[in-house]
């Protein structure tokens, strides 16, 4: 054992020398060179032009991903990566300190569904669980029962359960099964009944936050999205998909009944993702919207008897602005902002449906409406302040009432099994707070907590000072920033920031206790959340506010929150780390290539970074929709604003970047992250560096492990301390 010691030091010491020459071998002899020795690849610059504007990208080889030595690039950039995050001292420290919080969890719930008879389909992982398990729980009998554990579904892949629907009994439950961080899915369905799983498997499905899987109305089998190519680096994924009709037991019967191949006379495009929903086992029509990259879509109907028979009939338009409907035998409450900034609730009948002239329900106001339900008490809605105050009403009989929550809500959603029952739940989400459960009761007027989750609080009552103001951005705007931090914490410039912002697709960025959050300022940190145009936190106009043409406004607003902090002395800009992802990567990037000193260090996960070209990358066309096309000419010009990757600059100063992307990326193109990443190390003239790291098992982050979420945290959080000085994580 001693022996083994003396070479394991031993061998620890020569790495450590091996990272450290690694780092700074280097050592720059003109202003142009960095203290990292970057893999090198060569470039092979190709040129557009649009609109009598020639564009030259110096990396588009790197689009190319069939390419070995793109590849091996990537893998050298990884090791260059993984032997500097390593080299962060207290990277240990950290990581037990993340798993200590972790093993204090006795398990969570996730994905709850509850039937019209009150039974309950959830996932549940116990703390010394990877994967999460399903299980189910009949209601009346309070006893719970395992049903389906994916570890044991495959020795070869590591299987998560993305997706599951039970049946309107709760006989059967159908089960979304998927490997390496993948968005699309293989079915199987699960029998409780006679307690095992059926033959029956569908692969190729797309089942996302928009829906994509539901059982008809007799249970003998299901429709769900098709998706006909699953490489994601194929020209045409994503295209062309159709929502199918499955019987059980039949697997050679899958009947295309609502897609542009079968022959209906509605305009469909191929980018366009069709999804069909059936509201409750009684209903006598069905809908099918036609979905993608857009707050807003067509939507058709056709009585249950007809689903077979394309006879589907329109609607309403995506220009009506509608975000959620709900039909009571033939009337539809609908939320819409048609004519409302910040939305309002309408009814029109479905049999002669009118969305020119529909009775208002509830009427716009200064808060936007963001949610609503039904049940046989009436409508409850939610509204909220600035995305981060969230109020439920109750609509009954023409009366309105305001519920009293149980705590303060920065995000909140309600929801019934049914509308002829009375049953109504919600979930509170906070900066702070765990995601609670709470179900309500009519008769004592209060609500009941439902555990779904052991989390211990990071913090003790009182102890983080949370702040909701409204900062003035370039034009005047009022921008809603949101500032979380420990008591006590003195405004002296010197603390460490990190800031984050999205604006895209009409989404809030709500009151969450992300772990970036609770760790960061569990370690002495400020968080701030900059709620910036694009977003939906203000309604309609907010949104269009940062929308194609107006996207300027969205870093324009980031860097008003930022230069507020600083001025306000909360921090001084050698401690800012701005992270995003996604979408957000146009927000934060472009932030930085107009203001790189008033940042110190910056990570953007799956970043849309390089906007010209991303509607021939992944899911491409279907972002149009939001961003535009370089085949307008004034999309263009507003794409051209938007591509952070046409703006880095030779010799100019930018901060230390830490950049992740995975090579599955169903909605942004991994190579958008590594060009711009190539294009950084080449250019920047500051000695800060730019890592980048690319999973080549995973996708967009939405299917990841618990594991892969945990490393990804370590080195995201370990990275900001180390550039922002914490001088516990120093590399000497």
């Amino acid at each position: 054992m001693i022996i083994k010691k003396k070479w394991f030091v031993i061998l620890r010491t020569i790495m450590t020398i091996e990272v450290i020459f690694l780092m700074i071998s280097c050592v720059p002899k003109t202003e142009k060179e960095t203290l990292f020795n970057y893999p090198k690849i060569q470039k092979k610059i190709e040129s557009d032009f649009h609109w009598d504007i020639k564009l030259d990208d110096p990396y588009r080889n790197l689009e190319n991903l069939n390419d070995s030595t793109v590849l091996d690039w990537l893998k050298k950039q990884n090791n260059l990566t993984k032997n500097i995050l390593n080299n962060i001292p207290n990277r240990e420290l950290f990581k037990k300190n993340i798993l200590n919080k972790k093993d204090q969890n006795d398990f969570t719930l996730s994905k709850i569904k509850m039937t019209s008879n009150n039974l309950k389909f959830y996932l549940k992982r116990n703390s010394s669980d990877n994967i999460a398990k399903l299980y189910f729980v009949d209601e009346s009998a309070k006893k719970e029962r395992l049903l389906f554990d994916p570890t044991s579904y495959s020795t070869e892949k590591e299987y998560i359960i993305n997706f599951i629907n039970p049946s309107w009994s709760g006989k059967k439950v159908i089960i979304g099964l998927t490997y390496d961080d993948k968005e699309f899915s293989d079915l199987i369905i699960y029998d409780l009944v006679n307690d095992k799983l059926l033959p029956d498997k569908i692969n190729n499905t797309w089942v996302t936050e928009l829906g994509g899987v539901e059982w008809l109305q007799d249970e003998t089998g299901f429709i769900y999205t098709h998706l006909p190519i699953l490489d994601t680096s194929h020209k045409e994924f994503l295209l062309n998909t159709k929502a199918v009709l499955y019987r059980l037991g039949q697997n050679n019967s899958k009947r295309n009944i609502f897609s542009k191949s079968n022959g209906l006379d509605i305009p469909i495009n191929e980018e366009d993702i069709p999804i069909l929903y059936i509201p409750s086992v009684a209903s006598k029509y069905a809908f099918a919207s036609i979905a993608g990259a857009s707050n807003y879509r067509d939507a058709y109907y056709t009585p249950i008897s007809k689903i077979e028979n394309n006879d589907w009939k329109l609607l309403y338009k995506k220009e009506d602005k509608i975000d959620g409907s709900i039909l009571v035998n033939t009337d539809l409450y609908f939320i819409t902002s048609k004519g409302a900034s910040n939305s309002k609730i309408c009814k029109t009948s479905l049999l002669n449906p009118s969305f020119e002239n529909p009775k208002i329900i509830v009427d716009e106001s200064d808060e936007v409406i963001t949610d609503m339900c039904i049940t046989n008490k009436g409508l409850f809605y939610v509204k909220t302040k600035n995305g981060v105050e969230a109020k439920l009403y109750q609509l009954e009989n023409d009366k309105t009432k305001e519920i009293k929550l149980p705590a303060a809500a920065g995000n909140l959603d309600v929801f019934s099994n049914s509308i002829d029952s009375d049953n109504l739940w919600i979930t509170l989400k906070g900066w702070i707070d765990k995601n609670s459960r709470y179900k309500y009761n009519f008769d004592t007027e209060t609500f009941t907590k439902e555990i779904i989750s052991s989390k211990i609080d990071f913090f003790e009552k009182g102890e983080v000072v949370i702040e909701e103001i409204e900062v003035n951005s370039n034009d005047g705007k009022k921008i809603p920033l949101s500032i979380i931090y420990k008591k006590g914490l003195k405004k002296d410039s010197q603390n460490r920031l990190l800031i984050n912002a999205y604006g895209a697709y009409n989404w809030s960025n709500s009151p969450y206790p992300y772990k970036y959050l609770l760790h960061w300022v569990s370690n002495g940190g400020i968080y701030a959340v900059a709620h910036v145009r694009g977003g939906g936190e203000k309604g309609e106009q907010w949104y269009k506010g940062g929308f194609k043409s107006t996207k300027p406004n969205s870093w324009k607003d980031l860097i008003a929150c930022t230069e507020y902090l600083i001025n306000e002395k909360y921090v001084s800009k050698d401690n800012i780390a701005a992270w995003g992802a996604s979408a957000g990567g146009i927000t934060i990037g472009k932030a930085v290539t107009e203001k790189p000193d008033l940042f110190k260090a910056v990570m953007i996960k799956a970043g849309m970074l390089n906007a010209t070209r991303s509607e021939f990358g992944t899911g491409g066309k279907n972002n149009i929709k939001e961003f535009g096309t370089v085949n307008d000419s004034l999309e263009f010009k507003a794409l051209m604003e938007m591509d952070a990757y046409q703006h880095l600059q030779k010799n100019k100063k930018y901060p230390a970047f830490l950049l992740i992307t995975g090579l599955n990326d169903s909605r942004i193109s991994s190579w958008e992250t590594t060009k711009f990443a190539a294009r950084l190390q080449e250019v920047n003239a500051s000695n800060h560096p730019t890592i980048l790291k690319t999973n080549f098992d995973s996708g967009h982050g939405f299917n990841s492990s618990p594991k892969e979420r945990e490393e990804e945290l370590i080195n995201i959080l370990t990275f900001f301390l180390w550039q922002t000085d914490h001088p516990g994580y120093q590399i000497n």
